[in-house]
């Protein structure tokens, strides 16, 4: 486990932080990390839990973290990162719980493969730019306990199948 939560932190993450290859979890919240995510973070095939919240990051969501496929936690809030979610990333991450993008620059449509997160009890994207219609896919979310997707310009209605999906939620918002 590193935990470097709330010291500040300036710069770009290093490079060599790839080069722990036993890391279970990555706590970088909450300083002033900025540029993107490195892609040789790749490397941390072990890793269960990346929280980069409240930094500076820019940039996208790296193609390569398809090497997290241990990855449970993801939650990169209140940065600067752009981009499409990437279509495949429901099947990059099969175990992932928790998902959260908010106030970030992400844009287009969410992919159906994020309905392949059958695990999945925490999913936040709001304040974003992202547009469309909420995959049907995401009805299989049985566990889910909070949703949030508000402050986008996604439209349409809701599927039934996502609402049949939600009856154990604790904490539902589609658009403000």
């Amino acid at each position: 486990t590193l935990r470097l939560n709330g010291l500040n932190l300036q710069g770009r993450i290093p490079n060599d932080l790839g080069l722990l290859t036993a890391l279970t979890s990555c706590d970088l919240g909450g300083n002033k990390l900025s540029g993107p995510i490195p892609s040789a973070l790749s490397e941390l095939t072990a890793l269960q839990r990346f929280y980069a919240f409240r930094n500076d990051l820019t940039g996208t969501i790296p193609f390569s973290l398809t090497q997290w496929s241990a990855l449970e936690d993801f939650i990169v809030d209140d940065n600067a990162l752009t981009g499409n979610v990437p279509s495949a990333i429901g099947e990059w991450w099969p175990s992932l719980r928790s998902f959260g993008i908010n106030n970030n620059v992400f844009r287009g449509s969410l992919p159906s493969s994020v309905g392949n997160w059958t695990n999945l009890y925490w999913f936040e994207v709001r304040v974003n730019q992202l547009t469309g219609s909420l995959p049907s896919s995401i009805g299989q979310w049985t566990n889910l306990e909070r949703f949030d997707v508000s402050r986008n310009a996604i439209t349409g209605t809701i599927p039934s199948e996502i609402v049949n999906g939600f009856s154990n939620s604790g904490f539902f918002v589609f658009n403000e």
